[in-house]
């Protein structure tokens, strides 16, 4: 099911239980730093059972679909693991607390040590198997 309007996604991520920041998302009141890279969305997909990132313009030219929605996780601790992986990987490291935070993950210090640790050898695996393990 799509949700269009601001008013249906507010209810949704309250029902969801979602923290405070996605409310901001969506009335267009989101602060920095998140406020550089996010931006209000204009459909939610409600019923589905992962977190994704739907790419409008591959969904138009590609003949399957499913190759436009990327999973990004299959709670909200393994998307949030990929929102700041992503954030880490675009170098913006000074505020990668501040954002783990604001999104409320709860595991911050673990991913940070591996993070910090990382070996080109072993680094994605270990990262990939921490993101599967948190919930």
């Amino acid at each position: 099911m799509v949700i269009d309007t601001p008013e249906a996604a507010l209810v949704e991520v309250r029902r969801l239980g979602l923290p405070d920041v996605f409310v901001r998302v969506w009335e267009g009141s989101l602060s920095s730093p998140l406020s550089r890279e996010w931006e209000t969305p204009r459909l939610y997909f409600r019923d589905c059972r992962e977190f994704v990132r739907f790419y409008y313009e591959d969904a138009a030219r590609r003949r399957n679909s499913n190759d436009a929605v990327e999973a990004l996780g299959h709670n909200y601790q393994q998307f949030v693991t990929q929102v700041l992986l992503e954030w880490e990987e675009a170098g913006l490291t000074d505020e990668f607390e501040e954002v783990a935070q604001l999104l409320e993950y709860k595991h911050t210090r673990a991913l940070r040590a591996i993070l910090d640790a990382y070996d080109p050898e072993t680094g994605e695996q270990k990262l990939e198997s921490f993101k599967a393990s948190v919930s």
